[in-house]
């Protein structure tokens, strides 16, 4: 655990982050005890599952270490167990990931209890990765160790870990570094299993001419300038309580929709949000026309992106294009941010007495995205933009 410096820590402080050093040894001491006891040692692996769950960020946050599973076990079969969750509409990784990563992937979403156990049993996995969700519990780490070893009989394991302690979220919130996604998954590759990290923040996407052709047709019919730069901007999110308000992103757009194109990606979700903000000139919407793919091939042509924390922001970075996010507080910091190479922004507020309220509802009339003012992002997008002059 990485804690910030910060010389003034209180008493009280200082207790409340020994006591979750102390517990986070213990869920992990048992963790790996487990581990140890249940399965095997095993260096060459012929036929691995990697289990990661989550729709369109959990699955590109999870490329890089995919990549690297990959590229350690390069003559192995690996097939990828994923699920989207209770989200039908999201978008899991066999929509996005280059097919050179992996033999299989195997969506338990439309599969029963028995019938995956089953299908797992049939293809005789001898290793099992597991790609543990940030901010997942003992319990839940418990559950799946035996899962996977005693129901579907996998002799060789690892990758379970407690990274979190939620019940004392505001201390951790305080005084915690949190690594981002990409970071945590690839240590847990390098320190349980001792993999090589040939990839850190690098993508790898299915993509075929036709992806792009469409991309390509579609933007040359829409824009009608084509002689100004473009900025792409993300306007929608899974959850309320991650949106900028609408209004705030009007006055963005109205600052810059003079001198570049705007253009607005996302989901049929975001179709009538990006209705109201057409009619500013140069401003299209693309919401609802392109597949996830060929929306990270859209943001290619952009100067840079403005999102709130969804999956497309995390596209925008992992096709290359420098993004500027803005982030409730919901969430701990860091955990999904994007690359910080001085290449992207991102904006959450301070001093939110209710953060890490790990809520999917805001009863607090989303005080924390009314807090970051649009004259803040538009600094940073000016940032950007003279970054790449």
């Amino acid at each position: 655990m990485k804690i910030k410096n910060n010389s003034k820590l209180s008493i009280n402080d200082k207790l409340m982050l020994s006591l979750i050093e102390f517990l986070l040894f213990i869920y992990n001491f048992l963790i790996n005890f487990l581990t140890k006891l249940f399965y095997v040692e095993n260096k060459l692996p012929k036929n691995i599952l990697v289990f990661r769950i989550g729709s369109i960020g959990d699955g590109i946050c999870s490329i890089p270490a995919i990549m690297n599973i990959k590229e350690n076990f390069p003559d192995s079969k690996v097939d990828i167990l994923t699920s989207t969750g209770i989200n039908k509409n999201s978008i899991s990784l066999e929509s996005f990931l280059n097919p050179i990563y992996f033999d299989n992937i195997i969506n338990y979403d439309d599969k029963s209890f028995y019938q995956l156990i089953r299908l797992l049993r049939k293809n005789k996995y001898d290793l099992i990765i597991h790609l543990t969700q940030q901010g997942s519990g003992l319990l839940k780490s418990i559950r799946d160790i035996f899962f996977f070893r005693f129901l579907v009989g996998i002799k060789s394991g690892f990758g379970w870990n407690v990274s979190i302690i939620n019940i004392f979220r505001k201390t951790q919130n305080k005084y915690v570094i949190f690594d981002d996604e990409r970071t945590r998954l690839n240590n847990l590759l390098a320190d349980k299993y001792n993999l090589t990290i040939f990839y850190t923040d690098k993508f790898s996407f299915s993509i075929n001419q036709n992806d792009k052709n469409i991309v390509d047709d579609l933007y040359l019919k829409k824009i009608k300038n084509k002689n100004l730069q473009t900025i792409a901007i993300v306007i929608g999110a899974k959850r309320l309580s991650n949106r900028w308000p609408i209004t705030y992103f009007k006055e963005l757009i109205e600052e810059f929709s003079n001198t570049y194109n705007i253009i607005i990606i996302g989901g049929k979700d975001d179709i009538s949000l990006a209705r109201d903000l057409t009619h500013i000139p140069n401003t299209y919407s693309f919401c609802g026309l392109l597949t996830p793919l060929q929306s990270g091939l859209l943001f290619q042509k952009c100067l840079l992106t403005v999102a709130n924390d969804t999956g497309p922001m995390h596209l925008s970075y992992a096709f290359g294009t420098p993004v500027v996010s803005i982030f409730s507080n919901r969430d701990y910091p860091y955990l999904w941010y994007p690359p910080l190479n001085n290449k992207n922004f991102v904006h959450r507020a301070d001093d939110i007495q209710c953060s890490i309220c790990l809520s999917e509802s805001c009863f607090n009339d989303y005080l924390c995205m009314k807090k970051i003012r649009p004259s803040e992002v538009i600094a940073s997008v000016y940032r950007l933009i003279k970054s790449n002059d």
